[in-house]
């Protein structure tokens, strides 16, 4: 299996380039998946949920916000592959 294995400042540099090439449909993606996420139990998690609201209040995303969101609805998504997938 083949790792890539990233310093922190370049782990930052590839996640500010993804920032920047946001689209705006990109980010009602996010918040819709996010949306999505928080409306099964085991997902709940208020500070995200307040980030979201504050997001679509505003109609505008900071990099720290984006990346909260982001690692929510990436966290959520693998928990559900793991539950789904078959052990032996």
């Amino acid at each position: 299996m083949y790792e890539i294995k990233y310093s922190k400042e370049s782990f930052e540099e590839v996640l500010q380039q993804a920032y920047d090439n946001l689209e705006p449909q990109d980010i009602k993606d996010l918040l819709n998946e996010a949306a999505r996420l928080y409306k099964i139990p085991e997902n709940k998690n208020d500070f995200i949920y307040n980030i979201a609201n504050s997001v679509v209040k505003k109609r505008n995303i900071s990099f720290k916000q984006w990346k909260a969101i982001s690692a929510y609805v990436s966290e959520c998504n693998r928990k559900q592959d793991i539950k789904n997938n078959k052990s032996f």
